[in-house]
């Protein structure tokens, strides 16, 4: 095709660019979705696979847009440093519990979430992790203030 003349020297030089390109655009993940991390918790020893949510984007994103979980799953949220957290509904179609746990691994509060209200919840006090769950899953296992949380998975 190009075999004399001035582009004859020109076509490997692009086709090295061009395949240099593509090297790189896959290397840097091309919008490829990451596989969230997960941890196995136990709340007074009733065992759970959460995703966990440790990042700024990640904690705000929350459980938007996905589907109800399952009894044995759930999120867990995790700070640096304990401080006061607010929930809400947002994108979320089905009930949820809110556990918030103290940074020594007790549990201060359960509080209700669902779409059709309350909207909202916020911790009392300082928290340093937060544990969602399908709506009614802490009455189902007896989980309240006083519960002991423990990340198995460290």
């Amino acid at each position: 095709m190009f075999r004399h003349g001035r582009w004859s020297s020109a076509l490997p030089f692009a086709m090295v660019i061009l395949c240099c390109t593509v090297v790189a655009l896959v290397a840097i993940g091309c919008d490829s979705p990451e596989r969230p991390t997960t941890a196995r918790i136990s709340l007074d020893g009733t065992r759970l696979t959460v995703e966990v949510a440790d990042t700024v984007r990640e904690r705000a994103r929350g459980l938007q847009g996905r589907p109800q979980l399952t009894d044995d799953a759930g999120m867990l949220f995790v700070w640096e440093s304990p401080g006061r957290r607010e929930f809400a509904t947002k994108d979320v179609a089905y009930d949820l519990d809110v556990i918030f746990i103290d940074e020594n691994g007790v549990v201060t509060e359960v509080l209700p979430l669902s779409p059709a209200g309350p909207f909202s919840a916020q911790s009392a006090g300082d928290v340093q992790w937060v544990v969602e769950v399908q709506g009614g899953w802490a009455d189902d296992h007896g989980i309240g203030p006083g519960s002991q949380f423990v990340l198995e998975d460290e």
